[in-house]
């Protein structure tokens, strides 16, 4: 490997040599030669010893799982030896209840082996004698009842016909289930897993008499197979580890793994094969046991275990290890051997099952790892000493580089272009250094605040350029599958969707729910629902419920008759029959008073109303259309709208966007509304700037299209100059920051009041007088103030002449329309209060 210098290449030994010799200090030559070599003898000597170790280590496990493998089978195969003498010892007496009972009792009593089941079955009459035991109780199972016996006792007659006198038949694992009915429970049933043994039973003269079946639970050589994964088991594991780490499991000549020792710490936990399929693909369940498990085909080295324990071979497999590898180490193992049962004393005994033991506790890693750790610790120590000598003789002299570099890295880290400082004596050669980086970052910070001012000055200039809204620039907006929908502006996929379902809903004569926040063009929808509708010749009538209280609303939707009150000097028709064929607007619904709720839904329901006071009812052909700003569900939650009204508004729902909802529309709707602005106020030659356009597009807009409406008009209005800059934009940013690109972070927001309102000799803003009334406001106006609220029935008295009650609500409504008064209360309860800005206000 060769690097360059002036004057031609040179190579990396000449380099080093001149780093060693010429270019390095003490500390750094003694770390860079006396580390490598320690590092280095210590990780030849590691790896010859850990080659050693774990070749020995390897032998070692392997015949320690032979050895346990060896001991379990011996142990699995005692027991079962257990139960065939003992079936053949009952077998050598006279097979009646009696001695079947008591041999059953004395077993369990001296703490033998926990049958299950003992039974006889006759081949020469009835006689037969069937006894199941549980815990401490016998019972026995009249034979009217031996059918509910599963496997069917009678079943096994094939299997044990043509058995010779002291020969034994053993069964496949079966799900056994036997009555064992109790006081608490006649239909009780017991269900496990386990085998039947059976032999036949001889007279004196060696005839046939029948034939005996023992019943002996899986469970039991489960709980041999986790005793010897326990501590005080004859072989305990080495090291005690977990559950995981070191098991056993049985397995059937089919290749059915039936269960595994599970949890050595508890032997009678559940019998399942959780352990023993882990990483393993196949097939879980058969008829017999739900929890034995069949692995797949392709898994050679299970099968070929198979293949070695149904020739009776013992063995060991490294890939029997479900595939659970270190990438280090691949130690872990299976060992396998063989279960044999006698049939009978003078045959050959058969293969029934095997067992394998899985060892994953990779003892080998451990020790391993266990010597590496010691040699890094050696290592660590070796190098702890020579860097402490080494630091302990240049700690002087490299102190204040060292700092001269913490600074710098901490002046990379936290981003800030910051001065230098050391402590004095540091050295020539760092005063000089920090000097130069000084002297850098003061010619770094000079050109970016240049750089900062020339950006901001492009960014304001570039704001202030007229933003040209054209047409032609626009997408369409107003077309929805052919059709146009006046009014409605958008070109985004929430408009066009809004757009849709007018059209469908107008196609359909049927009521509609309207529902949007406050300035979303509810009436707009409604009015296209009209127009497109096949009422569209016929009237729309738009009543606004918040306006009105309950009285006067009732009058308005349904009339009245003449003398029906006292102001009733002639009949009136009603909102309802004046929208007779066509139909009717409700606007905020939600403020509509339970009485007011209630005769709508009469009327919606029935389509019939009868006018305060009139005796006759009349039918209507109406379409209603309802719109709210509310959750009418929260209103019927908390009972303050009905339930079945708000089901009967809730034939189609249309849902108005809010206008934070639908961004991309708001240039649209500026063109609109500008264009609609400078045409009223007639400045058409007006222009708005980019950063205008931004702000506009930036801000929240809680009060929706209205509000965007009326900022754009009163920015037209109030506008003194050929483009309308950002700062014409009056917006309530008190709310919410507006972000406008060129503005720095650091500036405080806006105030609510923008700054060309306040200075010197500029009118008061106009919302802040009061609006125009007419005569008979400017008369009640200042006893209002005087009193601090009102009734109408004060405000008709106040005026002092006689005015309809209509009108005088009509007054009032007005009052709360322009925000002069606020409503409080309903029905007779309600009072107009003035509002706070005007309560200290005179006319």
């Amino acid at each position: 490997m060769q690097i360059c210098r002036q004057g031609g290449p040179v190579r990396v030994s000449e380099v080093y040599k001149h780093m060693k010799f010429k270019g390095m200090n003490l500390k750094a030559r003694m770390l860079a030669t006396f580390i490598p070599v320690v590092i280095m003898t210590l990780l030849v000597a590691g790896y010859f010893t850990y080659q050693v170790s774990t070749d020995s280590l390897r032998i070692t496990l392997e015949n320690e799982g032979r050895i346990h493998v060896a001991s379990l089978v011996h142990e699995i195969e005692q027991f079962l030896e257990k139960c065939r003498k003992d079936l053949l010892s009952i077998a050598q007496e006279e097979p009646n209840p009696a001695v079947l009972s008591r041999y059953l009792a004395s077993i369990r009593r001296i703490g033998g082996i926990d049958y299950r089941m003992l039974a006889f079955i006759s081949q020469t009459g009835e006689d037969h004698a069937i006894f199941i035991a549980k815990g401490s109780t016998i019972q026995q199972i009249q034979t009217a009842k031996a059918g509910d016996i599963r496997p069917n006792l009678f079943g096994v007659y094939e299997d044990l016909r043509n058995l010779g006198q002291g020969e034994t038949w053993i069964s496949t694992v079966k799900r056994l289930e036997y009555p064992f009915p109790i006081p608490e429970n006649p239909n009780l049933k017991l269900v496990s897993n386990g085998i039947y043994l059976g032999t036949t039973c001889y007279s004196e003269k060696g005839a046939p008499l029948g034939y005996l079946v023992l019943a002996v639970e899986m469970q039991n050589l489960k709980e041999v197979s986790s005793f010897y994964h326990q501590r005080d088991s004859r072989i305990p594991p080495f090291p005690p580890e977990g559950v995981e780490t070191r098991y056993s499991y049985f397995f059937d000549t089919d290749g059915w793994i039936l269960f595994d020792s599970g949890n050595p710490m508890d032997p009678k936990s559940v019998f399942n094969t959780d352990l023993a399929r882990h990483g393993y693909a196949g097939i879980l369940g058969n008829p017999e046991n739900g929890a034995a498990f069949k692995p797949d085909q392709s898994i050679d080295s299970f099968w070929g275990m198979i293949e070695g324990v149904k020739q009776g071979r013992y063995g060991v497999t490294k890939t029997a290890n479900l595939e659970i590898q270190s990438p280090t180490f691949k130690e872990h193992f299976c060992a396998y051997g063989p279960v044999m049962f006698t049939t009978r004393s003078d045959k050959p005994p058969l293969v029934y099952g095997g067992i394998a033991f899985v060892d994953r506790s990779r003892l080998t890693e451990a020790i391993v790892y266990k010597q590496v750790g010691v040699m890094a610790l050696v290592t660590l120590a070796a190098i702890l000493v020579l860097t402490v000598v080494i630091f302990s003789l240049a700690h002087y002299i490299s102190r204040p580089l060292s700092e001269l570099t913490r600074a710098v890295d901490d002046m990379q880290q936290s981003g800030r272009m910051e001065y230098l400082v050391v402590p004095p004596g540091a050295g020539y050669e760092t005063d000089l250094l920090k000097e130069s980086i000084n002297a850098l970052i003061a010619k770094i910070k000079q050109q970016l605040e240049q750089i900062r001012i020339s950006e901001r000055l492009r960014e304001e200039a570039v704001l202030r350029i007229s933003a040209e809204i054209e047409q032609d620039d626009l997408p369409s907006h107003q077309s929805t599958g052919g059709f146009e929908v006046a009014g409605i502006i958008g070109a985004g996929a929430r408009v066009k969707s809004l757009r849709s379902e007018i059209l469908k809903a107008a196609g359909f004569d049927a009521d509609v729910l309207i529902v949007g926040e406050t300035g979303t063009g509810k009436q707009l929808a409604a009015e296209a629902i009209h127009r497109y509708g096949k009422r569209a010749q016929r009237p729309l009538v738009c009543i606004n419920c918040g306006e009105l209280d309950e009285n006067l609303l009732l009058d308005s939707l349904f009339g009245h008759v003449t003398g029906a009150f006292t102001e009733a000097r002639k009949d009136r028709k009603g909102a309802f029959l004046e929208a007779d064929g066509g139909i009717l607007f409700l606007d905020e619904i939600q403020t509509a008073s339970p009485s007011v709720q209630q005769a709508l839904l009469r009327a919606l329901s029935q389509r019939t109303f009868r006018p305060l006071g009139s005796d006759r009812e009349y039918g209507v052909d109406v379409r209603v259309i309802a719109a709210t700003n509310a959750d009418l569900k929260d209103l019927v939650a908390q009972g303050r709208f009905r339930q079945d009204l708000y089901f009967r508004l809730k034939v189609i729902t249309i849902q108005t966007p809010a206008l934070r909802e639908i961004r991309e529309d708001i240039p649209l709707l500026v063109k609109h509304y500008f264009d609609q602005a400078k045409t009223l106020s007639r400045k058409e030659k007006l222009r708005m700037s980019k950063g205008a356009l931004q702000k506009l597009k930036s801000y929240h807009w809680p009060g929706n299209v209205r509000e965007l409406m009326n900022c754009l008009t009163r920015a037209v209005i109030m506008a003194e100059g050929p483009v309308i800059q950002a700062e014409d934009i009056l917006l309530e940013t008190g709310k919410q920051p507006v972000s406008v690109p060129g503005q720095p972070v650091e500036n405080p927001p806006l105030p609510e009041t923008p700054p060309q309102l306040e200075e010197p000799g500029l009118p008061d803003e106009p919302e802040e007088a009061l609006p125009p009334m007419n005569e008979r406001q400017q008369k009640a106006y200042p006893l209002i103030l005087e009193k601090g609220s009102i009734s109408r029935v004060e405000y008709q008295r106040a005026i002092g002449t006689n005015v309809p009650s209509r009108t005088a609500i009509y007054d009032l409504q007005n009052f709360v329309r322009r925000g002069i008064l606020v409503k409080t209360g309903s029905g007779p309860s309600t009072r107009y209060a003035p509002a706070e800005r005007y309560k200290n206000r005179d006319i």
